[in-house]
């Protein structure tokens, strides 16, 4: 007992060491944090088995072509929105449609939505410290647990999705920020279909807590734009829909094992924030209890109903239930878990519990540091600092690449390619294929096409034209992935035309492919 009355003295200096150290320690993180992403910048192969397929969308509009024009299935099909691959072009009409130029695209919106969440968590009036922890933890979140530092959509839809949610919350729901917000979302579900989150979380929010009246207005808009967006969208690019839309829904799958497994891995690394959390809410509680130690049950109880009170469903100007809590970033935090296990949790290609982290994360972390501001107990505050310092190296650590052996697997890959004058590719090796100069054949997401409605002709008519030239030899060279092969590839044609002379490595973060090498026989 003694020890924590001398503890208790010594508090406020207990909690200044413990945020000096939680600073340091976000500092040192974040400053690794670059040079290791630098690593990943400059790293000239593919990091994913499909990350050529931005590269290849990007390609078409470098070349004033249409990647979901049936002229370019299934050899350039792009399964996610345009405005990502758009942008990037534009970028890689300067500086070359580079993988670095690709990652270096996603980084920067990795790292704006991170700035985004610093700025909020400095308007809740966080503190410096704990707004620059949240920036660092978020980034790191994002980067290690989604895979989203590589060449593909997240990072401009995450920053999207957080602003569209963020805005009518700084504007405090006015009118000109709702429509913002129904801007960003729309731009979102043009990046990737699940960013148009950020119209149902706005949407639940004021029907909740802001006007029954607005939700309504802010759903009627933004249902009207979808669909005017959509038929623009299907007269600009003829197969956008059936890409992007159908094509998902066809391979889409739903595994409830899968979907638990998934938010087992989100509440394994975030389990020390959730914590946080938990224990902040308990120390509200008790602070809340020992204001009011001179009421009794009864009136205590009487005051909390006050805190939530339920407005008349006919009163359209009101919320459906009145409080003066700021609850946007829980309630987002809640429907974004609630959103992934009934639908993209099951869905067995979200690896890692991609999908969630994507979108729970930037409104985990606020919830976090928000819970933990409201908490006035120093002890409690210095505990969380030592936590999150734990967390932030255990959890949110550094990724670590064996770059140098992941080069020398594809140098190999990359000569023999340079040295081919008509070379037959596989996903893994577009980024190289798009680098020589070379017609792409598989941009990694060709197997999906597959599944759309011009499937039939169009990929009968590009089988017909890939085995006619396997038959008369006209690749010098054909990589096909090992056990994966590409659907328009007739194997009794390839083992009779083609033999196998090697089999090279080619790891990526999640996998470690290996590139079948298949040369003309003589």
């Amino acid at each position: 007992m003694k020890l924590f009355e001398n503890i208790r003295k010594h508090e406020k200096l207990i909690n200044r060491i413990t945020s000096v150290l939680l600073l340091l320690s976000c500092i040192i993180m974040f400053v690794l944090s670059l040079k290791n992403h630098y690593n990943f910048l400059v790293y000239p192969y593919q990091l994913e088995y499909r990350e050529g397929a931005g590269l290849s969308a990007a390609q078409d509009f470098l070349q004033n072509e249409n990647p979901y024009d049936l002229s370019q299935q299934p050899q350039h099909t792009y399964i996610y929105g345009f405005l990502y691959p758009y942008l990037v072009s534009k970028a890689a009409n300067v500086y070359g449609n580079t993988l670095f130029v690709h990652r270096a695209f996603t980084y920067f919106f990795l790292t704006a939505t991170s700035v985004i969440i610093f700025f909020v968590l400095l308007r809740m009036k966080a503190g410096w410290i704990f707004s620059f922890a949240g920036l660092v933890f978020l980034q790191q979140s994002l980067i290690n647990a989604s895979n989203t530092s590589t060449s593909r959509p997240e990072g401009l839809g995450i920053f999207l999705m957080t602003f569209g949610i963020i805005i009518p919350w700084f504007w405090n729901y006015n009118r000109i920020s709702l429509y913002a917000s129904i801007v960003l979302g729309i731009l979102g579900f043009l990046t990737k279909q699940y960013y148009l989150f950020v119209i149902p979380a706005i949407v639940v929010y004021l029907f909740l807590f802001v006007s029954k009246k607005k939700a309504m207005e802010y759903l009627l808009t933004s249902v009207v734009s979808l669909i005017l967006t959509l038929v623009i969208l299907d007269y600009v690019f003829p197969l956008y829909l059936s890409n992007t839309l159908f094509t998902h829904l066809h391979y889409a799958t739903y595994s409830y094992q899968y979907m638990k497994d998934q938010v087992a891995v989100f509440a394994e690394v975030n389990v020390y924030l959730i914590l946080i959390i938990v224990l902040s809410c308990i120390f509200m509680i008790r602070q809340y209890l020992e204001t009011r130690s001179y009421m009794s049950i009864n009136e205590i109880f009487q005051d909390v109903k006050k805190l939530f009170v339920f407005e008349s469903a006919s009163t359209l100007s009101k919320p459906l239930i009145s409080s003066n809590g700021d609850l946007l970033f829980p309630l987002t935090l809640m429907l974004a878990l609630f959103i992934f296990m009934i639908n993209l949790g099951g869905h067995t290609g979200n690896y890692m519990a991609a999908y969630l982290f994507q979108l729970a994360s930037p409104f985990l972390i606020l919830e976090t540091f928000q819970a933990l501001n409201s908490t006035k107990d120093l002890l409690f505050r210095s505990f969380a600092c030592l936590v999150l310092i734990i967390t932030l190296n255990v959890e949110f650590g550094l990724q670590k690449i064996d770059f140098e052996r992941f080069s020398s697997c594809f140098i190999q890959i990359e000569e023999i390619i340079k040295s081919s004058k008509s070379p037959l590719n596989s996903p893994e090796n577009v980024s190289v294929i798009i680098q020589e100069g070379k017609p792409v054949h598989n941009s990694g997401h060709s197997e999906y096409f597959l599944s759309s409605n011009h499937k039939t002709e169009r990929t009968n008519d590009y089988e017909n034209e890939i085995n006619n030239k396997i038959t008369n030899k006209e690749f010098d060279v054909i990589l096909l992935t090992e056990g994966y092969y590409s659907f328009f590839v007739d194997k009794g044609l390839l083992y009779q035309n083609y033999k196998l002379k090697n089999k090279l490595c080619a790891p990526m973060i999640l996998q470690e492919w290996k590139t079948e090498i298949w040369e003309p026989k003589r």
